[in-house]
């Protein structure tokens, strides 16, 4: 835009006209008023890999996140398009994230979205990578909570993941030991997975896994704790649990999955698990409880999977091993 020419007065015309009492009062157009962008960071919590816990830091210029090296933000994943989505400051100080017509899709707290304001503690996923947006007035502590909460938790699930349930087993077999109290650990693991993730893609095969994890989280006491062991590979802990109460326990986690189909993209997707049971008894050496269940596991899964297959106890009855047909509730003989 190019000034327009303007008539200068000098200082006596400014003199004289104000004795002739001509001055004009000329109105000023106001300034355009624009917030500045709040402080803001995206955080990388997810997948596993050397890009865990990345920070960038959003400023008041627009960025493009993608595959291309090109890109403001640049994002060496398979599952990104090169061009994938755009974040831009918004007037009000916010931020809009705005997805670029990508392979894949560009997510906000799980819903695929093609344009969306961003909150503070947002999860913006693009492919298979997941971001924590933080903003406001603490970024830099959100930001190292974020962090501790990483070193606990699955960052595709939301569950606990191997490390938190190793601290969390090595307590409380302490514990059960010191006071003699029982405890049981139970191993799951999904069937068929490779199946699923050929059918309906990774992206498919995350979903199922985050709805596995949900329904195990909803189920579980809140004492127990439940975190994803490995890939398709879940451990739930059983404080004050003996083998018994675990069994039944068990067969609940497995009718839970069994009963309904998954959902991606308007699509059921079924699913069963093969689970593996193992307890500390107070008096017995505590052994190793989870190679333990880890070994039942295995024997679920030889038997013929969507079973549930305890350690060897006199007090339970062989017929645990025998599926209940899915969708059918069955108690487990004791």
């Amino acid at each position: 835009m190019t000034d327009e020419p303007v008539e200068t007065l000098s200082l006596k015309q400014f003199q004289a006209l104000a004795k002739q009492g001509d001055t004009d009062v000329v109105p000023v157009p106001k300034a355009r008023t624009v917030a500045l962008a709040q402080t803001a960071n995206l955080v990388q919590i997810g997948p596993s890999g050397p890009g865990l816990g990345r920070r960038f830091a959003l400023d008041l210029k627009p960025v493009t996140l993608g595959r291309d090296a090109q890109c403001s933000l640049a994002i060496a994943d398979g599952s990104v398009s090169r061009l994938h989505a755009h974040i831009e400051p918004r007037d009000d100080g916010g931020y809009r994230l705005s997805d670029l017509n990508s392979r894949n899709g560009t997510f906000v707290n799980g819903t695929r979205l093609s344009r969306s304001d961003l909150k503070d503690g947002d999860y913006v996923q693009l492919g298979e990578c997941v971001f924590r947006f933080l903003a406001g007035g603490n970024v830099e502590a959100g930001y190292h909570d974020e962090i501790h909460r990483l070193t606990l938790l699955d960052p595709l699930t939301g569950v606990h993941n191997r490390r938190s349930m190793a601290v969390f087993l090595e307590r409380e077999l302490d514990r059960a030991a010191r006071y003699v109290r029982p405890f049981a650990v139970i191993l799951i693991d999904a069937d068929h997975f490779k199946l699923v993730n050929d059918r309906h893609g990774h992206l498919g095969g995350d979903e199922v896994l985050k709805g596995l994890a949900a329904r195990l989280r909803n189920l579980a006491r809140a004492e127990d704790l439940v975190a994803r062991y490995g890939g398709e590979e879940f451990a739930i802990a059983l404080p004050e649990t003996d083998l018994a109460a675990a069994v039944v326990a068990a067969d609940r986690f497995r009718r839970a999955v069994a009963v309904s189909p998954f959902d991606f993209n308007g699509t059921g997707i079924d699913l069963t698990v093969s689970i593996g049971v193992a307890a500390f008894e107070p008096g017995a050496p505590s052994g190793d409880l989870l190679q333990t269940a880890d070994g039942r596991l295995y024997e679920a899964k030889r038997g013929g999977r969507n079973r549930v297959v305890p350690a060897p106890d006199s007090n339970l009855s062989a017929s645990t091993e025998t599926p209940a047909p899915i969708g059918v509730t069955r108690e487990i003989e004791l």
